[in-house]
């Protein structure tokens, strides 16, 4: 429990008047009119007044007494941060053979208010055009004489304190350049001593620690306060002070701030090589000013916690903001967030530092976002962690992802409110409550009510309405597939014609995973058995081609094969204890095995169909451990069975021949797998449903051959399929989604009701056609997706009722996906004056 803290004077005024009445009757008795009207009475109460305040002050730490707790403690303000940029040097056209550019070189400005120091030398060998170095926005300065050790005490004395000439020094880098301190030494032969000659001395690198308190005698540490410009020794059996007389030398870097943050293209000055040109591509991040009081003691519960190593999730966050260049931090164990994550794993999701005053008119957009995210930065921040994490764990800093939101609503204010004004505050507000550096946590939900309250809050206003939501990139218009993540619960995967999207909370909100021009994503295919491992397949031009990702679309592994012609289908099988893709495509069916460097192989099927093309391939592994794999062939071809893997030569000769079979699925009940298939109708047709096949576990044929079920059925074509535990799902192109009970005494085809919920054709009393279905099981129900040309539908009641799942309007909540952050849209206002009365 929390210590209780004692109260110094616990008197009241009442108190403290009855003490003073006390008093004087004591010392003067012949005062004897105490009344409230006698101006002596007046002169005891004013003066309890004045110590009832004085009591109240004593009871709580002023400011000056924190501060001097920070000290004891060792806290120290936050020096400033020296913002880091990429230079881009061009060789001049005149200018020929190698060029060497020093590190230290300085790079600035057109008009020299900032410059940029080289950190690393960079080379332009004979016939390069261009070369890339990073610069921090600092000076340096070399070999500073800092005075000569005293003689008093024993081994030149201990505390002894140095300054600096040019403080501040930059908050600490990931190259340990940011500050050495030599002292003078006559040994120079120890191995693993750090030295450096200076006019003919040596001096030894001592170590920079935060404290004395674990270190040994003797050790040659110090400590530095880089705002200041302070060094300080150890003393006694802490640390150690340098011999007597002996001199003291410096290297660091200075500078730094908010103002070495310089928009792309800025940096263009070099004077000490005219052989090259200079740039920055992109923006220069990571510069902070030194901190504040009033920042220091709003940080000082986290920095009275700060360890060596980092513990906790505050430890990690708080390291990650110490470089500068990074806002607001989130971290967590992988592991306990992705079922492919790897044990051991801390991740730390960084908001970039931006002004916010630098973007009244739009306020922190995604695109301001995205213009402060540096590789720089992030590095730096990762490399601090690497620094202080503990022995055995991994950490990696990512940048937070943010949604845009755009808000619209009708304001109506009083006739005598400045409607400009009131309108400018307005927007003002919304940008701050929107920000991402707003201390909101991540993942969390806003609502209508929220949004309103700052609008009302604004002077002149005198109600809103109308209120109305809008983000963007979800898959709210042709939806082509839909699968339901095997192991992580609650994950789901979109594509539509233009990219592929993923949802970690059952379709409520959703995220865009890939998206590049010119692909039109076709299906996206989970390892059933590998967590995090999914290919997506693409069509690009006259071909195809298709990604892989490891961590669920997170990072990618583009063009990792590539196909001549249409790719309408894969399935994922093990070979050899190694992932393996199937392909279905129109010039035959392909084996791609991920990570070799291999092309994706021909498998023969049927020699007579092999070039005509497959529709779709299926894959399924029986209780026995056998390997099945059946493919659809185009051109009214059947389908293909093979008990063995799907290797050439394996398939047996095809059922359903001159049906037209373009979706194939895998359903297993218990021990027992079931392939299931769908016909194509013709225009207008009732259609015949599915059939399946049992999949034996000992590769025999089953005798009872392939089963209809076709009662009930009035979709048409089935476009899609899916299964959970007893049922089955189909999209249909007339009669939306038809649920089927396998284990019912017998089964027919359920179809959506016209009012379940599913969009409706307009024209017709008919449901729009559902290209995707997809099922799962959660331990709360059944939650089935249905996906089509307006976007996602979700039914949690077994498809009696669906409702919209990929709205890009909202009126009473925005979602957000777990761990990101809200940022600004295109607002918009209708701001109307209301004549009074």
């Amino acid at each position: 429990m929390t210590v209780p803290l004692p109260r110094l004077d616990d008197r009241s005024f009442a108190e403290l008047v009855a003490a003073g009445t006390a008093r004087a009757r004591a010392l003067c008795p012949e005062w004897t009119d105490l009344s409230v009207g006698d101006p002596g009475a007046a002169l005891i109460d004013v003066f309890a007044f004045l110590t009832e305040a004085l009591l109240y002050r004593v009871n709580r730490i002023p400011p000056r007494l924190q501060l001097a707790l920070l000290n004891l403690a060792g806290v120290q303000m936050r020096p400033p941060a020296a913002a880091v940029v990429e230079l881009l040097f061009t060789r001049r056209a005149e200018s020929k053979g190698r060029i060497e550019i020093p590190a230290g070189t300085r790079v600035a400005t057109g008009d020299a208010s900032v410059a940029f120091t080289l950190v690393d030398m960079v080379v332009l060998g004979d016939g390069d055009a261009e070369a890339r170095g990073t610069a921090l926005h600092c000076e340096l300065v070399e070999n500073e004489a800092l005075g000569r050790s005293s003689n008093s005490g024993s081994g030149g004395g201990g505390g002894q304190l140095f300054r600096l000439a040019r403080a501040p020094v930059v908050r600490g880098l990931p190259d340990g350049r940011d500050f050495m301190l030599g002292v003078e030494t006559d040994d120079d032969l120890s191995p693993g001593r750090a030295l450096r000659a200076v006019d003919g001395r040596v001096f030894e690198i001592w170590r920079e620690v935060a404290h004395m308190a674990d270190t040994a005698a003797g050790e040659p540490v110090y400590l530095l306060d880089r705002g200041a410009g302070v060094v300080q020794f150890g003393q006694g059996s802490s640390g150690a002070a340098p011999l007597p007389d002996r001199q003291l030398r410096a290297w660091y870097r200075r500078g730094g701030g908010a103002a070495g943050n310089v928009a792309a293209g800025t940096l263009t000055s070099i004077a000490a090589v005219p052989q090259v040109q200079v740039t920055n591509p992109e923006a220069a991040r990571g510069g902070a000013d030194a901190e504040t009081i009033e920042q220091l003691l709003r940080r000082a519960p986290s920095a009275m916690a700060a360890r060596d190593v980092a513990v906790t999730v505050r430890d990690y966050e708080e390291v990650v903001l110490e470089p500068g260049g990074i806002s607001r931090a989130l971290a967590f164990a992988q592991a306990q967030v992705w079922r492919h994550a790897a044990p051991g794993v801390v991740e730390v999701l960084a908001v970039p530092s931006i002004d916010a005053d630098a973007h009244p008119g739009t306020g922190i957009t995604a695109a301001v976002v995205a213009s402060h995210r540096t590789e720089a930065v992030r590095a730096r921040a990762e490399a601090a962690l690497d620094r202080r994490r503990p022995l055995g764990v991994r950490a990696t800093v990512r940048w937070a992802k943010v949604r845009p939101v755009s808000v619209s609503a009708r304001v109506v204010i009083g006739p005598e409110a400045d409607p400009a004004a009131v309108e400018h505050g307005i927007y003002r507000r919304i940008h701050a409550f929107l920000s991402p550096l707003r201390e909101l946590a991540f993942g969390r939900q806003i609502r209508a009510s929220e949004v309103y309250e700052r609008i009302l809050g604004e002077p002149g206003v005198r109600y809103a309405d109308q209120l109305v939501f809008r983000i963007d990139e979800t898959p709210h218009r042709n939806v082509c597939d839909l699968r339901a993540d095997p192991a992580q619960p609650g994950l789901w995967f979109a594509v539509t014609d233009v990219a592929l999207h993923r949802s970690e909370d059952d379709g409520d909100s959703w995220s865009v995973l890939h998206l590049q021009e010119g692909e039109a994503p076709r299906f996206v295919r989970r390892h059933p058995t590998r967590p995090g491992l999914l290919a997506l397949g693409i069509a690009r031009g006259t071909g195809s081609v298709v990604h892989l990702s490891r961590d669920l679309g997170e990072t990618w592994s583009l063009d990792a094969a590539a196909i001549d012609g249409e790719l309408s289908d894969a399935a994922w099988l093990e070979q050899d204890g190694q992932p393996a893709l199937l392909l279905a495509t129109s010039t035959g069916l392909l084996h791609f095995a991920p990570g070799s460097d291999k092309v994706p192989a021909p498998v023969v099927v049927d020699p007579a169909q092999d070039a005509k093309g497959f529709w779709a391939v299926a894959t399924a592994t029986s209780s026995s451990g056998l390997v099945h794999v059946a493919v659809a062939a185009r051109a009214r071809g059947g389908v293909y069975v093979s008990p063995a893997g799907g290797v050439s030569n394996s398939y047996l000769a095809p059922g359903l021949k001159d049906h037209d079979v373009r979706v194939l699925g895998v359903h297993a009940t218990g021990s027992r797998l079931f392939l299931w298939a769908t016909m194509a109708a013709e225009a207008g047709e009732e259609g015949h449903g599915a059939q399946r096949l049992e999949l034996r576990a000992d590769g025999a044929r089953d005798p009872a051959g392939w089963v209809e079920f076709r009662e009930g059925w009035r979709g048409g074509s089935a476009q899609a399929l899916s299964f959970a535990g007893n049922l089955v799902i189909a999209g249909s192109n007339r009669a939306g989604v038809l649920t089927l009970d396998v284990d019912a005494a017998a089964p027919a085809w359920v179809p959506a009701r016209l009012d379940a919920g599913l969009p409706l054709l307009s024209e017709r009393r008919l449901l729009h056609e559902v290209r995707a279905v997809a099922a799962a099981r959660r331990p709360d129900g059944l939650v089935i997706l249905s996906g089509g040309i307006r976007g996602i539908h979700a039914s949690l009641d077994g498809g009696q009722s669906y409702t919209l799942a990929s709205a890009i309007e909202y009126r009473e909540r925005v979602p957000l996906p777990p761990r990101w952050l809200y940022c600004s849209g295109e607002h918009r206002l209708v701001i109307v004056q209301d004549g009074g009365g």
